[in-house]
């Protein structure tokens, strides 16, 4: 053996090393069925050990009654004292059968205790999911009632283009049952889609899940049909319109516990403490690497009280349009916003809306009137409470006795489920529904383009730019270029922004930067492919790029020695008093990082705040900026924005033929083999 023979040693996946399930560790008789442990298994059906220790409780039981704890009463069992952790055993992609064609998922078997940081590494960096900017947490009961047909369609078309518009996560428990099945049908297909940005969560308790055990294996493909309901077995089918599970296990079988809402709790609390990743630096969680930086700048700031209320909507009405009056921590960089969806809903519901609408970072809750149960007597107590949150007399009398009915429970117990009700109405009050209330304009404005809801921005947040800052604008402006949010480019030029300000030269060099920062980034590849591993991205680079591509001698202002006066625009075209240096050579401008504009705070330290680096900004505009916006587009393969460019501005015919020159340049170096799709993209594009 070499003498560093262990450092060549295997390695297990992340998901072996970090990730962990629950096991019985003692058999401990049910009260109810002798013969079957407490944790719901038959003593075969535990580890060898166990098996054995079962044999001997077994037989205690008939001499003594059975095992007792240390006050002589009849032991019991409980998740935390009679289960051991164990290695994952269960993980990898199941496919669902039984539709007109098979459709996958991804899956894991994880411990009900695992920490949030955790779980969000593996949905980040394992399952490369994207931070989303909405997270949906969707609320309700497990049985199978039939919505009204109206409210059905609402809620199913509302949470669709929620899912698809924002880039939200829809977390349900992700059994094919009750309002899991209603969401599944909302969302249909939809997840499934190549390229699709929908993400179906479940978060399941393991135990309950049919034919579980086809499930176990590591890194392991199977596939799954769904059976229906067995009688006398307590499981539940996965549901098939979901692409993600994390089954979270307490050691039982075939109970439902509270062991999945704990790990579902946790990790909507963690979510919604994550800033939007609105920039794709890297395309994935680059956001969250860099919240450490963001928190060490802050770390002296006082966060404002976090406040949640609860909001009604009925067979007609929309209801994520309120979620902007939302104060999400800071102000300054806006969180990922959770928000719970409550449709029908059993007795335990009142509990779990108290919880999320009252804990440490409340989460605000939808609730669907006219669903049924739950949802019925919280929508009804929200209209008819008084200011002290609480119902007249007669009144309260009435909806006691419904809930004992509704719900089949004793008298007392009803009196329990109206307190927790009193508690959800407490929170009522603390806020108002005003839209904007609570956010700055500039992170309501992040918020809808996130959400690419640019309806919203046009009719609620950029209604009056007399208010808005120029800063403010341009910073907008960045986001909506780097994420290729066309609707809110043609909006923040439709209400004033001077794009020839806007357009420095720092400011394009960071557009192509960003642009650079992951290789799966088609400028990337191309650029790379053509200028080599080693080069640095610049202005510089990318006219020699653009001189590769189009050939034939053509010569790239941005490559040359002496400053182009028709490149940019001099301080007297700007209204500048400076007459000293009429144009810069960008070049010469661009000896420092790249900088200036709102993707500083995500790249670089420095910012463009003091008067001489405005007056340099001023004197690096470009006098024709869509055709420079316009190589950056194609370059970047934003090619919705492209076509808009070329009909905005100077030029219109002289940037169409520019823009064919350079599409079929770049499919003439595109690998043809690998990149056969990319090339097909580029012809139509041409066309």
């Amino acid at each position: 053996p070499t003498p560093y023979g262990h450092l060549l040693s295997f390695q297990p996946p992340w998901i072996e090393q970090k990730i962990t399930q629950l096991d019985c560790a003692k058999f401990v008789p049910s009260t109810k069925e002798p013969f079957r442990c407490g944790c719901g298994r038959l003593p075969v059906e535990h580890a060898a050990d166990v098996q054995l220790e079962a044999q001997i409780y077994l037989a205690a039981s008939q001499a003594t009654g059975g095992p007792r704890n240390s006050h002589g009463e009849p032991e019991r069992w409980q998740v935390r004292t009679h289960t051991r952790e164990m290695p994952i055993t269960a993980y990898g992609t199941v496919e669902f059968q039984g539709g007109p064609h098979a459709t996958k998922a991804r899956y894991v078997r994880l411990n009900y205790e695992t920490s949030p940081e955790v779980v969000v590494h593996l949905l980040l960096h394992e399952w490369r999911l994207r931070v989303p900017s909405l997270v949906i947490s969707v609320l309700g009961g497990l049985a199978n009632s039939p919505l009204q047909a109206r409210l059905a369609r609402v809620v199913q078309r509302g949470l669709l283009r929620a899912a698809k518009t924002t880039g939200a996560w829809v977390i349900t428990n992700g059994l094919d049952t009750g309002v899991t099945r209603h969401v599944g049908e909302a969302l249909g297909e939809e997840v499934h889609i190549r390229g699709s940005n929908i993400v179906a969560l479940g978060i399941a308790p393991w135990g309950v899940v049919q034919q579980r055990e086809l499930l176990v294996g590591l890194n392991h493909t199977c596939l799954y049909h769904a059976q229906g309901t067995i009688a006398g077995r307590q499981e539940t089918a996965l549901n098939s319109h979901h692409n993600y599970f994390l089954l979270a296990d307490n050691g039982t079988s075939g109970k439902f516990s509270t062991g999945e809402i704990c790990l579902r709790r946790r990790l909507e609390q963690y979510l919604a403490q994550q800033p939007i990743g609105l920039r794709r630096l890297g395309d994935r969680m680059r956001s969250l690497a860099l919240d450490w930086i963001y928190k060490a700048r802050l770390k002296t700031r006082i966060r404002p009280r976090c406040l949640a209320t609860l909001i009604i909507i009925t067979p007609g009405g929309l209801y994520l349009v309120d979620i902007l009056s939302l104060n999400r921590g800071s102000g300054h960089k806006s969180r990922v916003p959770v928000v719970g969806v409550l449709i029908e809903g059993g007795h335990q519901t009142f509990r779990t809306v108290f919880e999320l609408v009252t804990g440490r970072n409340p989460v605000p809750v939808v609730i669907c009137d006219g669903s049924g149960r739950a949802a019925d007597f919280l929508a009804f107590m929200h209209r008819y409470v008084g200011p002290d949150g609480d119902l007249p007399g007669p009144l309260r009398q009435q909806i006691i006795a419904n809930l004992a009915r509704t719900f089949q429970i004793k008298q007392t117990a009803a009196e329990g489920l109206y307190l927790d009700m009193k508690l959800c109405m407490k929170r009522r009050d603390l806020v108002s529904l005003s839209p904007g209330q609570k956010l700055s304009l500039a992170d309501q404005l992040s918020l809808t383009m996130a959400w690419q809801r640019s309806d919203i921005a046009r009719s609620r947040v950029l209604v009056n730019v007399n208010d808005w800052s120029v800063a403010t604008l341009e910073n907008a402006m960045t986001d909506a270029l780097i994420n290729d949010r066309l609707e809110f480019v043609q909006l923040l030029l439709e209400k004033g922004l001077d794009i020839y300000r806007f357009l420095t030269v720092k400011r394009l060099e960071d557009l192509y930067t960003v642009s650079f920062g992951s290789s799966t980034q088609a400028f990337h590849r191309l650029f790379v492919k053509v200028l080599g591993a080693r080069s640095r991205v610049c202005l510089r680079a990318v006219g020699q790029l653009l001189q590769e591509l189009i050939g034939c001698g053509y010569q790239h202002p941005y490559c040359s020695k002496q400053p182009d006066p028709h490149l940019l625009l001099g301080p007297s075209t700007l209204g500048t008093t400076s007459s000293s240096k009429a144009f810069l050579n960008p070049l010469t401008a661009m000896n420092g990082k790249p900088g200036g504009g709102h993707i500083a705070d995500a790249l670089i330290p420095q910012t463009l705040t003091a008067s001489t680096d405005v007056l340099l900004d001023r004197r690096t505009c470009f006098r024709y900026p869509y055709t420079e916006l316009l190589q950056w587009a194609l370059l970047t393969c934003r090619f919705s924005l492209a076509r808009y460019i070329v009909l905005a501005g100077e030029e219109s015919i002289a940037k169409a033929l520019l823009s064919v020159r350079i599409l079929r340049a770049i499919r003439k170096v595109v690998d043809v083999d690998s990149e056969t799709e990319f090339i097909e993209t580029l012809r139509n594009q041409e066309e």
